[in-house]
């Protein structure tokens, strides 16, 4: 007896004749696949596939991202550098060669990003025991460089919270109001790194207007000298750092000099400031004194004390050295004298005879009356105020 398959019939050969049965087979299922993630940790999902149907053995292969590109088993995991929804792929073969796909979604949220900024807490405080009584937020507080948010705003007793890029050099500093001196304490001014948290105390503090008292009489009095009137100042102290270190400030003061350089103060930070050199694009130096082009290097006009401002550029090896392409003296607004050599006059040939030539010594001597200097200072006086300006 032989048995013959059919589809959904089962034929038996007995005895050289066929009988035909209608004993039905079920139909085998099509072959499925089915995938879901997981997230696990901060920055992981473990990926799932289930198959259906087919005929077993399966097979898998997944796909999507990098790190489960590749992969075969049915369940596997994928490592993640940034937030976001990930989706993979799955393809699973059954023994008969059938192929399923199917893809799912998972999302990442875990991961905390690098910071890359930093934060300065900046406090102003008035102190008005002398008799002052401006208010916090009549002062103006700046933070220079480092890219601040915000870089500018009122003055105030309770904390202002001030974004700046990490990695980079700031300055804090602020409006000045008649009578009263700005201290600063903390971490004012300096380089910051990424992720640092830093404070700032600012104190401007009054301070009343001296008064001379009155001489008390005397029969014979001395003459007393009259100091020379200090020159006020142009500008209030400024400084801005910008990109690629361009470097600007106003209302410095000139604490030493040196050749090729000098030192200046703002805001509590000295500066060296290098003229030597073409540093402007391969242009020299520009000199001015107050308005006026100056003819001679600023060695030979600066003086310590003197309010100058100064542009250029922050030097990138060392924060607190400025190459200038232009300085400006505001201290003074004539060219200083220069030391002046006296004549060389020839000497005389004659003696005391009375021929004109001399005196008996053989030097020619030439006298000039005060009166006649007077005279002739006057008129250059005039002259230049006429050109330039007092």
């Amino acid at each position: 007896m032989n048995k013959l398959k059919f589809a959904g019939y089962a034929a038996v050969v007995v005895f050289g004749a066929i009988i035909v049965s209608t004993l039905a087979f079920a139909d085998t299922t099509p072959l499925g696949v089915s995938c879901s993630g997981t997230a696990s940790g901060t920055d992981q999902i473990v990926w799932s596939a289930v198959a259906t149907g087919g005929e077993a053995p399966y097979s898998f292969a997944w796909s999507g991202d990098s790190s489960i590109s590749g992969s075969t088993a049915s369940t596997t995991g994928g490592t993640y550098t940034a937030n976001g929804t990930y989706t993979a792929g799955i393809t699973v073969t059954d023994a008969s060669s059938s192929v399923a796909t199917s893809t799912c979604e998972q999302s990442v949220t875990g991961i905390v990003p690098p910071v890359t900024t930093s934060t300065l807490n900046i406090v102003l405080l008035v102190n008005n025991t002398a008799g002052g009584s401006a208010a916090a937020n009549e002062f103006t507080v700046t933070v220079g460089g480092a890219d601040a948010t915000p870089s500018s705003f009122a003055g105030s007793n309770a904390n202002t919270a001030v974004v700046v890029a990490g990695g980079t050099t700031y300055a804090v500093g602020a409006s000045s109001v008649p009578n009263y001196v700005e201290t600063l304490s903390g971490n004012c001014a300096g380089p910051i790194t990424a992720g640092e948290v830093d404070a700032c105390t600012v104190t401007e503090t009054y301070v009343a207007p001296s008064s001379s008292p009155s001489p008390s009489p005397s029969p014979t009095p001395a003459p007393t000298p009259t100091p020379a009137p200090t020159a006020p100042r142009v500008n209030p102290p400024s400084l801005s750092i910008g990109t690629n270190g361009a470097f600007l400030a106003r209302g410095m003061t000139v604490t030493s000099i040196a050749s090729g350089s000098f030192e200046a103060e703002v805001w509590g930070i000295t500066y060296t400031v290098n003229w030597s050199g073409n540093l402007n694009g391969g242009m020299p130096l520009e000199f001015w004194y107050r308005y006026n082009e100056a003819t001679t290097t600023p060695a030979a006009q600066l003086a310590v004390g003197d309010e100058v401002g100064v542009s250029g550029t922050v030097s990138s090896s060392t924060p607190f050295t400025v190459d200038a392409n232009v300085v400006r003296d505001y201290s003074i607004t004539v060219p200083r004298p220069m030391p002046v050599t006296p004549p060389n006059f020839p000497k005389g040939n004659g003696n005391s005879n009375g021929n004109g030539n001399g005196h008996e010594n053989g030097t020619t001597s030439i006298s000039v009356s005060t009166s006649f200097k007077n005279k002739v200072g006057s008129f250059m006086r005039g002259l230049f105020n006429f050109h330039f300006g007092k």
